[in-house]
């Protein structure tokens, strides 16, 4: 309820918001080496970056499942804890929502020589 005036004030934020949200600060993480699909139904995505992220909304909390490659010089559960410090973080600074959890799935890992 909006303090001044009296009135309810109802702010309903777009699940693409979150998942852009989501993807700026896993992309941020040193050791990730970019999103996976993997478990989340690749086809039903809207864009490719948006296919490694999934977020559940109910009333004002937010959970988030993250899947990763990582790179193979990281140290998986360093990598893991910074994604879920930032998302968490980030979601709750930017949207005012609360967050419950912000689960990490690790479905691969990049060797550099891959890229050759």
């Amino acid at each position: 309820m909006d303090k001044e005036t009296g009135s309810q004030v109802n702010i309903r934020i777009a699940e693409d918001v979150f998942i852009k949200i989501v993807i700026k600060e896993v992309l941020s993480v040193p050791g990730v080496h970019t999103m996976s699909a993997a478990g989340l139904g690749e086809k039903l995505a809207k864009k490719q970056e948006e296919r490694g992220v999934r977020v559940s909304l109910e009333d004002d909390i937010v959970s988030v499942d993250i899947h990763i490659i990582v790179e193979f010089e990281s140290r998986i559960p360093d990598v893991a804890f910074k994604i879920q410090e930032k998302v968490k973080s980030a979601l709750e600074e930017k949207t005012g929502y609360t967050v419950a959890s912000v689960n990490i799935h690790v479905d691969a890992i990049h060797f550099p020589e891959e890229e050759s």
